[in-house]
């Protein structure tokens, strides 16, 4: 508790006498061995759930583990070394004991056989615990059981490996859905996985076993021009994938250079940190450590905007946007950069985008909208243009010549950047829509109080009159529209009764 550290004996509850520097993130008990992990306090009151404080000890940034052979009496801290010093910045803390085998997951997963004495790291694609929510249980010494990404997973070698332990893919949660080739691909977080058969069974899409790759929780798929793409966050670059001509295996595109930007001035790593909301003290620089911590949590890449269209990449790379098409030797940095803070309700896409031909629009983070009409060559704010009032994007699609962008307020439409229509259905009411599926000129929709297509007047119609819950991913294979609900799987409405 926030007062300290107890034990309950047969006189009731007393405190045991530690020094532990910061909070208490989880207590595990096995036999009268007792393991304690502390890390930084993110229930400070000026800390929300989305910011992180940098302050002026290292210690109070990384995670630590203590272990008590003795019910508290004395400690020995076995924190894994992790040179990074990031073990627990951000995600916390997962651990499990059993016997002397302990697993323990920071930004990578480590394993001890001998109760924490030496540490081996272990491979991060194999551990399902990329989600911050994952829970394990251990039965022994090999074998555990987690909750991940997918569902219920098992080990029976301590953690070398993982399988599924469920079949179907209900309570996952699907955070990219499209569908391509008479196949939908979904990715769950840790993995992208396909349906031949319309969602009725699931398998994984490999990855090549030659250039292995892992796949972060903010991975996205994108389809254009008969090739499905998708793109990753690495330590300090993004890499885009592509599906293989037989549909089985991703396969990175060798031909698209790594980001190589140069090192970031103080001054933009301090604004990126602000917009990251990290806080940092006011004499960091007299601390190498800290400023290396720093370096290491801005330049983490995360996957932010992303869309293809005609063979030129659009990328998010560091609050900034980047272009590239087939015979550039390095990415192009278009000038168009977004220091604004993230809204809470949706920390994985940063800008939102569309492109079609040369016209590129982009919605940032503080609902101001730009547009380019030469391929991201230059910018101009069309916000003033906007007939609607609104707090944040939520997504933006091409169908046709017509752009659709959806907000926190309802829907806007142009052809041209200049003149815009506010959607409404036929009762003149705003729908607001979480996210489109386009079949050809067709553009659908669903949100919280519906699904929905656009009809021949540009009016919303409700071809039905609920959602399995929040909508994640929308798309469209058959005739049947397949709806990502939040951690409750793929639903589908067959779109031919609905006419």
């Amino acid at each position: 508790v926030d007062s300290g550290f107890y034990r309950l004996n047969s006189e009731g509850w007393e405190q045991v006498p530690v020094e532990f520097l910061n909070a208490i993130h989880f207590l595990k008990v096995f036999e009268n061995n007792l393991y304690v992990g502390m890390g930084p306090d993110l229930s400070m009151p000026h800390l929300s759930k989305t910011k992180m404080q940098i302050i002026g000890s290292p210690n109070t940034v990384r995670g630590l583990i203590f272990h008590s052979a003795d019910l508290g009496e004395s400690w020995t801290e076995i924190t894994p070394k992790d040179e990074s010093l990031f073990f627990t910045a951000v995600t916390g803390i997962k651990f499990l004991a059993a016997g002397e085998t302990l697993l323990a997951q920071g930004v990578e997963p480590f394993r001890s056989t001998d109760a924490g004495e030496t540490w081996t790291k272990l491979d991060a694609n194999t551990s399902p615990l990329t989600s911050l929510n994952s829970r394990y249980i251990g039965v022994n010494g090999r074998t555990f059981y987690a909750v991940g990404t997918r569902g219920v997973y098992r080990t029976t070698d301590s953690e070398d490996s993982w399988h599924l332990f469920m079949s179907g893919i209900a309570g996952t949660r699907i955070r990219s859905l499209v569908a391509f080739n008479n196949r939908l691909y979904a990715y769950t977080g840790s993995e992208i996985i396909q349906s031949t058969d319309g969602g009725e069974s699931w398998k994984s899409v490999r990855t090549n076993a030659d250039e292995r790759f892992i796949l972060f929780y903010d991975s996205r798929l994108t389809v254009t021009d008969g090739i499905l793409y998708g793109i990753t966050g690495e330590i300090e670059s993004l890499r885009i994938f592509r599906l293989s001509t037989d549909g089985n295996t991703l396969v990175p595109a060798q031909e698209i250079p790594a980001f190589n930007r140069e090192t970031l001035s103080t001054e933009l790593l301090t604004a990126i940190a602000k917009s990251e909301q990290i806080y940092l003290p006011d004499d960091m620089e007299k601390d190498p450590k800290l400023t290396k911590v720093l370096h290491a949590a801005v330049t983490f890449a995360r996957v932010g905007g992303f869309a293809v269209n005609d063979e030129m990449f659009y990328v998010e790379y560091q609050r900034s946007l980047f272009k590239w098409k087939p015979g550039d030797s390095e990415w192009t940095d278009t000038g168009l950069i977004d220091l604004s803070e993230q809204p809470n309700e949706d920390l994985r896409k940063g800008f939102r985008l569309a492109a079609s031909g040369e016209t590129v629009y982009v919605g940032k983070r503080d609902g101001t909208l730009f547009q380019s009409l030469d391929e991201g060559n230059s910018w101009r704010d069309i916000t003033p243009n906007l007939p609607l009032r609104f707090t944040h994007f939520k997504e933006i699609v091409f169908a046709g010549p017509t752009v659709y962008i959806a907000t926190d307020a309802g829907v806007l439409s142009s052809q041209t950047g200049a003149h815009w229509r506010v959607l409404t259905d036929r009762m003149g009411r705003r729908i607001v829509i979480d996210e489109f599926a386009v079949d050809h000129t067709k553009v659908y929709g669903a949100g919280d109080t519906g699904v929905y297509r656009l009809d021949n007047r540009g009016k919303w119609h409700q071809i039905f009159p609920s959602v399995p819950g929040k909508v994640d991913a929308l798309a469209i294979r058959n005739d049947k529209l397949y709806i990502a609900a939040d951690r409750r799987g793929i639903f589908h409405i067959s779109l031919q009764d609905l006419q």
